[in-house]
């Protein structure tokens, strides 16, 4: 009798620990993917205006800004629900690694498309 009461009780209890939140730390990264990204939709949308072509995405979405946009911005959203699955497993450092690999892997793509912007106008100069 004595563990039935015990069980009814400590169920509650165990039910009112706080939630661990996302940090500053991840919040500042996800904004700056969410800034990466941004900035390779522009640097993509002008490169390809300016006769360059998209290596990765399909043609449906890279010939429209605004589904590159929702692509981006999903994918910014899928890294904010995996952060904070991995934050509430206890795993908050490896929730900031997965952020940074993926503002990685899109950072150098838009820098790259801003100079082939560059590189375009200088030739067309010519």
């Amino acid at each position: 009798m004595k563990w039935l009461i015990f069980f009814l009780l400590a169920t509650p209890i165990a039910a009112q620990e706080p939630k661990q939140r996302i940090d500053r730390i991840e919040w500042s990264l996800l904004a700056a993917d969410a800034g990466t990204r941004a900035l390779d939709v522009y640097s993509t949308r002008i490169a390809i205006e300016n006769g360059g072509h998209e290596i990765l995405l399909p043609s449906f979405i890279a010939d429209h800004t605004s589904a590159m946009a929702a692509y981006s911005a999903g994918i910014v959203g899928v890294n904010f629900l995996v952060a904070r699955a991995l934050d509430r497993r206890g795993h908050r450092r490896l929730a900031h690694i997965v952020t940074m690999i993926d503002i990685g892997q899109d950072a150098p793509w838009a820098v790259q498309n801003l100079f082939i912007h560059n590189a375009v106008r200088h030739f067309k100069a010519r």
